[in-house]
């Protein structure tokens, strides 16, 4: 396993040790979530035929303030037509309240991309993404959210993808 996978799972080891602990006392600040959305692929070494695929995310997070949050994850892109992408992410998310239920939510991070074009040659490396997006809080443990993200992978001529989601989270 290279530095950059033990880093990030260390990182999310270190989270979620830090969370459990939290997590016995109410309202903690720690949340689960996942989005679904289409996911599109751009630019890199690849003639890909099929760009728009269904992606999805998976994330725990924690929030530190009422404003400022941390979430790790993996997002899986789909298979643009024999090209598979997916990769694990950690982000800073910063939270703007507009009102109680309506959060604006801005986020950057880094990203652990792996990208498999078929027979073997699959590569991966760490590169940036960030994103926006709007939660609606339905009640104070269930939040509804759209977001618009941006991941850039660091290998085979810099491809990115793009994906814009639907998701919920609930804070425990």
């Amino acid at each position: 396993m290279n530095l950059n996978k033990q880093l990030l799972a260390a990182c999310i080891a270190g989270v979620c040790a830090v969370s459990a602990a939290q997590a016995q006392v109410a309202n903690s600040g720690l949340y689960i979530g996942g989005n679904v959305g289409q996911s599109k692929w751009k630019g890199g070494d690849f003639d890909v035929t099929d760009k728009n695929k269904v992606g999805a995310k998976a994330f725990v997070g924690y929030d530190f303030t009422p404003n400022i949050a941390l979430e790790l994850g993996y997002v899986n892109f789909g298979d643009f037509g024999g090209l598979d992408a997916d990769g694990g992410f950690v982000d800073g998310v910063l939270k703007v309240p507009f009102t109680p239920q309506w959060v604006g939510l801005a986020r950057a991070g880094l990203f652990q991309g792996r990208v498999n074009a078929g027979g073997g040659d699959s590569r991966d490396g760490t590169s940036w993404k960030g994103g926006l997006g709007l939660q609606y809080n339905v009640t104070q443990n269930l939040g509804v959210r759209a977001e618009y993200e941006r991941y850039k992978f660091d290998v085979l001529g810099g491809p990115k993808s793009d994906m814009v989601s639907v998701g919920a989270t609930y804070r425990f």
